[in-house]
């Protein structure tokens, strides 16, 4: 186990599968869309077999998926809560850089304009001075 989280989808692989049995390209298709990237079919393999062997994973008898264990939903609670705290570390974060740098959505302010605009002054025949 002390090696579990060196690997990149064995996290993603316990959060999917947080939410019940899921299939196999199911899975992969959840891991997929969590990380924004296509996890290939031989790491989820290989994740797969990583998470049983630390029993974590428990794949369905009857081949119809996997399931996580008692085990494998305590890590994955574990790993929804920090994965949380970090989402909201990143967003406090990301505020205070638009608010250093004045682009933050809430106090956007635009000026007014000043005088007549370029188009109604031709239309009238009289410059902007």
């Amino acid at each position: 186990m002390e090696d579990l989280f060196g690997h990149r989808w064995d996290a993603f692989a316990l959060l999917c599968l947080a939410d019940g049995l899921l299939r196999y390209t199911d899975l992969g298709d959840a891991i997929s869309k969590r990380a924004d990237e296509r996890i290939p079919d031989t790491m989820l393999t290989r994740c797969l077999r990583r998470l049983t062997e630390c029993e974590l994973v428990h794949p369905q008898p009857d081949g119809s998926g996997y399931t996580l264990t008692h085990d494998g939903l305590a890590q994955a609670a574990i790993l929804a809560r920090f994965s949380k705290v970090l989402r909201a570390a990143d967003r406090s974060r990301a505020q205070q850089a638009r608010h250093a740098s004045g682009t933050d959505r809430r106090q956007v302010v635009t000026a007014p304009r000043e005088g007549p605009s370029r188009r109604a002054s031709s239309a009238t025949g009289t410059r902007d001075r």
